[in-house]
Order: C-alpha cells, then structure tokens, then sequence
C-alpha cells in the first residue's frame, strides 16, 4: 500500500511539473479573477447566481424524494448504463454529480476573463470534475458493479492486476505496451529532436531512406489527457 500511495503521489507531482500552465498561469488568473468578483459591487450578481444554484439543488432533492425511479436520461457517455437511470441511488449520485459540473461552469462563466484565459480555467476545472466522476470509483459505478458479479470478480481481478503493473512502471497506461514492435509492425525513421518544451518534441526526420519512404513525414501530437477522455487533434506537416 505504501508503494501505491507513493507511486500515486509521483504520479501527481509529475503532472503538476509537466502541466505548469494549468497549474501556474491557470492558479494565477482564477485568483485575480476571483479577487475581483468578490468586489462590493459584483455582491448581486454572485447572491443571484447563489440563489440559482440552490434552486436547483432543492429542485434535484425533492424530484428525487417524490418519486425515485422518475426522470429522463442524460446524454452523456460516462452515464450512458441503464442502471444509472433505473437505480434510484446511482441515479441521484449521477445528478448531483452533473449539477456540480454546471454550476462550475456558470461560476467560471460570471468571472470577467478573457477568451483565452477562460478557456485555460474550463479545461482544468474540467480535468478536476471528470476525475471525480461518480464513474471512475468503483463502489459508485452501478456497472463496474454489475460486471463484477457477471464475471465473478474477475473484472476487479484484471484491474487490479493493470494497476499493479502501472505501478511497477511507474505511470499510467492507456494501451498494451507490447502490441509494436520496431521493424514487425512499427516502422522507425532516423530523426533528432530539434526543438523542445513541457509539452511537445519537435523532431526533424532525415531524407527518405528508400523508394518507398514518403517524403511527407506525419506528426502526430498525442492526447494528453485521455484518462479523462478528452481529445487533441493530430496534425499532418508537409
């Protein structure tokens, strides 16, 4: 356990380290914003939105207490199991979970920022609520629960055994690392890296090395993020 507990606490440093923008400019700009909103004079726009916010939180709790098993689906892929509407329970984590998103979203959306500035505090604000989604734990995911039962605990079994591995490997992987091989199904480019920063590699490939290499290498840039399903789009240089 104190190996995983260690393992995890890397994991975090790692990507405070390797994400400073999310974790500097973005902490910067929501407390200069923050600053400024809780001026005397944005006092009735932040009650209203309070107001609204309660609202809907006491709207949520007494449709759930008059009738449990009512209410439409949601569109939304994380929720997308039956059981997340049919079981009261799941039903009601599920749509505090969704609420809380909104209301986030609406505080950061009364904040006077700029286009770029709050597209940067969405992102990681985002990042954070995906993470605590009642669907990534496993005793509040009703169908992580139910494949547990059908398989006989052997879904939790191949779970635990991936994340002894990440573990071991010391971050988390998203694919099997041993599907490619260079020279049976990955092809391998001499090339250097020329510029670099936190983020990306640049890498210059040298001339094509026979009659069947194309002289238009493909750049990929690979998502960053794809724990939290997110995607980055690739993108081809001539």
């Amino acid at each position: 356990m104190d190996d995983l507990n260690n393992a995890v606490s890397q994991a975090l440093k790692d990507l405070v380290v390797r994400f400073p923008v999310l974790n500097e400019e973005a902490g910067r700009a929501w407390s200069a914003a923050l600053l400024k909103w809780m001026q005397p004079e944005q006092l009735p726009r932040l009650t209203s939105l309070q107001a609204r916010h309660s609202t809907e939180l006491s709207a949520l709790w007494q449709g759930y207490l008059a009738d449990s098993t009512s209410g439409g689906g949601v569109k939304d892929r994380r929720f997308s199991g039956s059981e997340w509407q049919r079981l009261p329970y799941f039903r009601l984590l599920r749509d505090l979970h969704l609420l809380r998103e909104r209301q986030w979203m609406d505080t950061v959306g009364m904040l006077d920022l700029d286009a770029a500035t709050g597209r940067r505090i969405r992102f990681a604000i985002r990042q954070a609520l995906d993470a605590v989604s009642p669907a990534n734990f496993l005793g509040t995911n009703p169908e992580a629960i139910a494949l547990a039962r059908q398989t006989g605990s052997a879904s939790l079994e191949s779970g635990l055994k991936h994340l002894a591995e990440d573990v071991a490997r010391g971050r988390i992987s998203m694919s099997d690392e041993t599907a490619y091989a260079v020279g049976r199904n990955l092809a391998m480019t001499p090339g250097a890296v020329v510029y670099e920063n936190e983020a990306m590699q640049l890498i210059q490939y040298s001339a094509p090395m026979n009659a069947l290499s194309s002289s238009s290498p493909l750049s990929s840039t690979s998502t960053t993020s794809s724990i939290f399903r997110r995607r980055i789009p690739s993108f081809a240089f001539a």
